[in-house]
């Protein structure tokens, strides 16, 4: 299973199955509005944080301000949480025809 550090400590990204989506979604993540991703990654990387970290969304931004020291590591954490959502078996079989 992949890891993230953040804030100095690793997680290990969790499986994204229903019961994921439905934790997301409980955090304020909208899985109908997914081109939110690249539009609104604020909103995104918080939701993620709080539930990798199983944290508040509060709690999520202080651990995102603790998680890097410029542009190149934010979006790198971005790109990451972002792969890591879009290669998910149960995302790829939402967008399946």
């Amino acid at each position: 299973m992949n890891k993230i550090t953040l804030a100095g400590k690793e997680y290990e990204l969790p499986k994204i199955n229903f019961g994921a989506m439905r934790k997301l979604g409980g955090l304020g993540f909208k899985f109908d509005k997914i081109d939110e991703i690249q539009e609104k990654p604020f909103d995104f990387i918080s939701v993620m944080v709080a539930f990798i970290t199983d944290s508040t969304i509060d709690e999520a931004d202080e651990i995102i301000d603790e998680s890097f020291s410029n542009a190149k590591e934010f979006n790198d954490l971005v790109e990451k949480l972002g792969k890591w959502f879009a290669d998910s078996d149960f995302f790829k079989k939402m967008q399946a025809d």
